[in-house]
């Protein structure tokens, strides 16, 4: 069949590449000067990765007090009034 040809599949799975590295190129580029973890402004392993170890709430401590608060949690999630700031 002309639709299982290796060329078209070959050139199916480079566009798709590409199409991928360039989004998560630009999608990085306008975060770039948001201070954080390198590896959190490619991709979302950074966050599963911290997740599966179950240090998540330790590792983002880490995180907010190397690169400062960047989105005040507590202040969401306990308090009513917060939810103005966001």
């Amino acid at each position: 069949m002309a639709l299982l040809n290796p060329t078209i599949i070959a050139a199916i799975v480079a566009w798709t590449v590409l199409y991928q590295l360039i989004s998560r190129f630009i999608a990085w580029k306008r975060l770039n000067h948001i201070p954080g973890p390198q590896g959190a402004g490619w991709s979302k392993w950074w966050l599963v990765r911290h997740q599966f170890q179950g240090r998540i709430c330790l590792d983002m401590e880490a995180v907010n007090n190397k690169y400062g608060m960047f989105f005040p949690l507590p202040s969401v999630i306990f308090d009513v009034p917060g939810i103005d700031k966001v």
